[in-house]
């Protein structure tokens, strides 16, 4: 059984889809940790600022099962434009594969992934709080804090565990 860290990113509707996903990964994973979620632009420039949420579990699954799940959870999240994206679920890091995902070292996911394993080495012999404390981050990187959904707005919530 490997440990693996998962990005949960959303530019919409996120104080509602990510804590939402939080509880469905809390069904499914546990124990289940969670870093501390940052909020930043959007690099690639079409759509609004994103919030990213970064958390580490142990599974004994593939890394192919692992991916259809977390499309499919994408899927229950909502439908993406090109601008929207309503969830999107990264996996960053599968030990038990050794798979990197390509921008799990960008600054918006390595704030996170340098939270719960500041000591892991992914690359060049620097551990990933190593490479946090290096990283050029940019000036809108922020730490963000999710509007939890209250008993009222619950229920008019759309979307439901699968």
């Amino acid at each position: 059984m490997g440990r693996v860290f998962l990005g949960l990113g959303s530019n919409d509707r996120a104080d509602l889809l990510l804590p939402w996903a939080v509880g469905v990964l809390c069904s499914r994973f546990h124990p289940l940790e969670l870093a501390r979620p940052w909020r930043g632009a959007d690099v690639q420039g079409r759509g609004g600022a994103y919030a990213n949420w970064v958390c580490a579990f142990h599974d004994g699954g593939g890394l192919a099962e692992l991916q259809k799940w977390c499309r499919q959870l994408e899927y229950d999240g909502g439908s993406r434009t090109e601008s929207r994206v309503p969830l999107d679920l990264d996996i960053l890091f599968h030990e038990a594969s050794g798979a990197w995902h390509r921008q799990a070292l960008e600054p918006y996911w390595l704030a996170g992934l340098a939270e719960l394993a500041p000591g892991l080495m992914p690359q060049g012999g620097k551990s990933l709080s190593e490479l946090w404390v290096s990283c050029q981050k940019p000036a809108e990187l922020r730490p963000w804090q999710p509007e939890f959904c209250q008993s009222d707005r619950a229920q008019r919530c759309p979307l439901s565990a699968p």
